[in-house]
């Protein structure tokens, strides 16, 4: 369970954005994008594993979002199969993603010309009941 906090500049960028739930060989992964020429975010579920799921390909959701500055800031948090990302505080993504690997839990950010200008990531203990 993790929040991260996250700004990065698009620069040149296509693509930018982060990998949650990712598998060390990238096998599994769920992928929250921002896509600059569409100016879209989205996530990619294509590889999300999904092994509970009755629906084994979910695939990608994504919607209009304007960068400030062009910035993309993002405010994650990672719950077991929940994941939630706010996005410029203007947009949020909800999605559910169900790993088959014991070892997707990795985090990686991508998108080659763009600059990470923050990055904070914390562990979050489980709800006492």
């Amino acid at each position: 369970m993790l929040h991260i906090k996250l700004t990065m500049e698009a620069g040149s960028a296509g693509t930018l954005g982060l990998d949650v739930l990712r598998s060390p060989g990238d096998e599994e992964r769920t992928r929250l994008f921002y896509d600059t020429a569409a100016k879209e975010l989205g996530v990619d579920r294509t590889r999300s594993g999904n092994v509970s799921s009755t629906v084994p390909d979910l695939g990608i959701q994504k919607g209009q979002l304007a960068l400030v500055d062009g910035k993309l800031s993002l405010d994650v948090f990672v719950d077991r199969s929940i994941i939630e990302a706010y996005a410029n505080t203007h947009r949020s993504i909800t999605t559910r993603a169900y790993p088959s690997r014991t070892d997707s839990l990795g985090l990686q950010l991508f998108g080659e010309g763009s600059t990470v200008t923050s990055l904070s990531v914390w562990k979050m203990g489980g709800m006492a009941v």
